[in-house]
């Protein structure tokens, strides 16, 4: 049903877009190039008589403002709304992949559609005993060494396990998974695959950090044509190509570009709208604002415990960052850290114990409208507890939201797959993992050099069984 709606939206999506432009480049090049090159959407000009230039073996990052058209870019190009030639294969990761009984491991497979047919054709010619059969059995076995065949489930395994799977969850149903699990899975079938063209929009919104380290270094070694958007400046800059030549072409074209300016050649630059930001002064209150004593945590009594007897103290001068795998548990503490927010809250204005978890309906007059003063005094928090805030935002809405942290005299406790925003608003770094939350000694980037070196080893120990 969800797939459906959203087939639906990419339709009239396609049907509000409008684009021209002519192939720059020999029909059979590696290289995408389109001259004269523009889109409008819904009548609005997102791009104007333009040159787009894809070089293979180039990776490229688009920024950019919310709705400045960076989406709309990407899916032109997908849709071959521009003479994109034939033999250039397209992969766009727009969602996730539909819920199915296959399970995650065969959901990669199947994509390589040439590699699932060959091997389909080679079963059937060796039913036949004829001589013709057996020659074109043979041909197909060559076309499968030469695609690899024969490691093509060690190397979905390879990436599923880099994207966060265990063996388990390898061979577990999609329409078991969240639809952050079946993205993920979306995004095992694009590095599968290989397109000679690659469009990501967004990918790491669904990524723990270990996974975000993990596709950074693998897409580092992307050997095609790489289109990636992102909301992490940092991310982005770790994919950049010639920067060295651009700063050059920058210097050599500034006295020209200062000398038009004078001249009145040149339009007037519109400068971006500024965003701000504002969390209203919390007031002061005596510490410590929230004590976790000694609390063990499962959803059920046929769950996992994810904590056990955890201790630690949150007061108003508090900036912290919770880190670690999914399924380690940091949204969860962010929920019971609420929780015992709102359970404090209330329980200052005289509702205590069942009362603080009976239905609305079950309150007395008196007890709802002390429910109505809690519920408005909360609307000056001392705590902010953000999950994953920077999801589908933009660059400078991030920037904003970092100044209002920095700003905010109440306490925060942060999970983010951002590393940026980490750096610029968390003083301390925690890691939830193996049923505990423990301090990181160092910084976010420290952390991520540390992530960065253990995805590397297993990497290396990967390989060497495949």
């Amino acid at each position: 049903m969800l797939c459906k709606k959203l087939e639906e939206e990419m339709r009239i999506a396609a049907e509000a877009r409008s684009c021209t432009g002519v192939l720059g480049i020999h029909p059979r090049a590696r290289d995408i190039k389109i001259d004269n090159f523009s889109i409008t959407f819904h009548g609005c000009e997102m791009l104007q008589d333009t040159k787009l230039e894809l070089n293979c073996g180039r990776r490229y990052g688009l920024i950019g403002q919310n709705g400045c058209g960076k989406s709309t870019l990407l899916a032109s190009l997908a849709n071959r709304e521009v003479p994109i030639p034939q033999h250039i294969d397209i992969f766009h990761l727009v969602r996730e992949i539909p819920a199915s009984d296959k399970t995650a491991l065969q959901c990669v497979m199947e994509v390589d559609q040439e590699r699932v047919m060959l091997e389909t054709l080679a079963e059937e010619l060796a039913g036949c005993g004829d001589e013709e059969a057996q020659d074109e059995l043979m041909d197909v076995y060559d076309r499968l060494e030469e695609l690899g065949a024969d490691t093509a489930e060690a190397k979905a395994a390879y990436i599923l396990h880099g994207l966060g799977f265990t063996h388990d969850m390898m061979n577990k149903k999609c329409r078991d998974f969240s639809g952050g699990w079946r993205m993920r899975i979306a995004l095992a079938r694009a590095l599968f695959v290989k397109p000679h063209l690659l469009l990501l929009d967004e990918p790491t919104n669904h990524l723990d950090l270990d996974a975000c380290v993990w596709l950074e270094e693998e897409l580092k070694n992307y050997k095609r044509i790489l289109v990636i958007i992102s909301h992490s400046q940092n991310y982005i800059a770790r994919f950049g190509h010639g920067s060295a030549k651009l700063a050059r072409q920058a210097q050599s074209k500034e006295k020209t570009l200062a000398k038009m300016v004078a001249g009145g050649l040149t339009e007037k630059v519109m400068k971006d709208k500024t965003l701000t930001f504002y969390f209203p002064d919390c007031g002061k209150i005596p510490p410590p604002v929230i004590m976790v004593q000694n609390v063990t945590f499962r959803y059920n009594e046929n769950s996992n415990f994810i904590y056990k007897n955890i201790e630690f103290g949150i007061d108003l001068d508090t900036r912290l960052a919770l880190v670690g795998p999914n399924g380690a548990g940091k949204s969860t503490l962010l929920k019971l850290l609420f929780g015992e927010l709102v359970r404090k809250i209330i329980g200052r204005y005289g509702l205590t114990g069942k009362q603080q978890v009976s239905p609305i309906r079950q309150l007395s007059d008196g007890q709802r409208c002390r429910v109505v003063f809690a519920s408005i005094a909360q609307q000056c928090p001392h705590m902010l507890f953000l999950d994953e805030p920077t999801n589908h935002l933009d660059m400078d809405t991030i920037d904003a939201l970092a100044d209002a942290i920095n700003d905010f005299e109440g306490g925060l406790v942060l999970v983010s797959h951002d590393f940026r925003l980490i750096s610029q608003v968390a003083d301390d770094i925690w890691i939830c993992e193996k049923q505990t939350v423990t301090k990181w000694g160092g910084d976010i980037i420290e952390y991520k050099n540390m992530l960065k070196q253990k995805v590397l080893k297993e990497n290396e120990k990967r390989k060497k069984l495949m």
